[in-house]
């Protein structure tokens, strides 16, 4: 897997024959294939036999679209380090030592440890397989948000298919990526529309008669029992039928909640009395000040299905936001004026230049031993130094 393979360029991909022998093709073009998830285990091994002997105890788990079956030829992986319970220190600590112990092995090249970011990680590119990894050292609930997306997106044939499409879509228009909306975002947009559908169930109704699974506060068990649909519409009509869903969707009054698979007016969140009675552990974890209330005061308002008081739209400004309903409304029309067999390269033609300038922020990274700190940097340094980065994140709507 090449790392700066652009997958956006359409101009290779087959788009004779009918919407499913398209997608077909599409998929093969753009998903990771078997191969190269299988040569991503010397990846696995290397990080766990070195962190491992580093800190006894820890396990080395994968997580994101590797694990949901997401992957795109261009996408990055990412890994937690589960560290034992009697390692406790700051975890930014763990993430600068990381940097050190990589950057002595040749396996690893541009190692950084970007340590002033919500989630501190060590990033790099592994050599043998030319793969960009972050690897992070916080606790494990991405790694169960992703066990639950891969259930969910397993459990019906079509679900896979469709939403790679919507993921790759997303990045052919530049509206997902890095500064943008998050492709978790637009995942969980997508399954939500599905709960609509009758196609999923409600989380709240897969952690019924469930033992709970606490993480980080929050209950993060569910039931591996999804019923079978009895919703058979096509590829072509489900995904139609998601981009009619949102083009004139009120984002500004719901929050859009996949734990209980329904739309909820906003208003309702401004208070704990207000609030349905399924979000008791919501109630309990605000009042006790374990998290803050759920941030409503944003452009989209998209609840994570176990941990009630995030919500994962907070990244989509409003000036995003309008061009993302705009893309849908255009995308809509392409779908209700053209034929089926005409529609997928009509949607994927695009001259949409990526909406965020590379800006290198320089005092997010630690700087390997030996060179000069950013306010040593001279002028010629800055600019050396803006052309790697920029070089390595020019293709960042193809992340995740």
């Amino acid at each position: 897997m090449s790392y700066y393979t652009d997958i956006l360029d359409t101009t290779n991909v087959s788009f004779d024959g009918d919407f499913h022998t398209q997608i077909k093709n599409l998929m093969d073009y753009i998903r990771m294939s078997r191969d190269e998830v299988e040569r991503l285990q010397l990846l696995f091994n290397d990080l766990q036999d070195i962190f491992g002997n580093t800190w006894k105890g820890s396990k080395l788990e994968v997580f994101g679209s590797i694990v949901t079956g997401l992957a795109l030829r261009s996408s990055d992986v990412d890994c937690l380090v589960n560290l034992p319970p009697w390692l406790d220190m700051p975890r930014a600590d763990f993430v600068i030592e990381a940097r050190k112990i990589l950057q002595r092995n040749r396996k690893f090249q541009n190692v950084f440890a970007i340590t002033k970011a919500k989630v501190p990680i060590v990033q790099f590119t592994y050599v043998p397989t030319n793969t960009h990894c972050d690897v992070s050292f916080s606790t494990r609930a991405a790694v169960k948000n992703s066990k639950l997306l891969e259930y969910l997106i397993f459990s019906d044939e079509r679900i896979l298919t469709l939403m790679v499409l919507v993921k790759y879509w997303s990045k052919i228009q530049c509206f997902t990526g890095m500064n943008l909306m998050s492709s978790y975002s637009l995942t969980l947009l997508f399954l939500f529309y599905l709960q609509q559908k009758n196609i999923l169930p409600s989380i709240r109704i897969l952690q019924q008669n469930v033992t709970e699974d606490i993480e980080d506060n929050w209950n993060t068990a569910f039931s591996l029992s999804v019923s079978k649909s009895s919703n058979n519409d096509s590829l072509y009509t489900l995904f139609g039928g998601f981009l009619k869903y949102y083009e004139n969707f009120n984002f500004k009054k719901y929050v859009i909640s996949l734990y209980t698979g329904t739309l909820i007016d906003r208003e309702k969140f401004k208070s704990l009395e207000t609030l349905p009675e399924e979000f008791e552990l919501y109630k309990i974890n605000v009042t006790r000040n374990i998290c803050q209330p759920l941030r409503i005061d944003t452009m989209m308002c998209i609840q994570d299905p176990f941990n009630h008081s995030r919500n994962c739209g907070v990244s989509v400004h409003p000036k995003l936001a309008l061009r993302i309903i705009h893309l849908f409304s255009n995308a809509v029309k392409i779908y209700e004026s053209e034929t089926e067999a005409i529609f997928l390269k009509k949607l994927l033609s695009t001259n949409e230049k990526p909406q965020t300038a590379f800006r290198p922020t320089f005092r997010n990274f630690v700087a390997k031993k030996g060179s000069i700190q950013k306010h040593q940097w001279n002028r010629g340094q800055l600019k050396q130094k803006g052309r790697k980065f920029k070089q390595q994140f020019k293709h960042n709507r193809n992340q995740r």
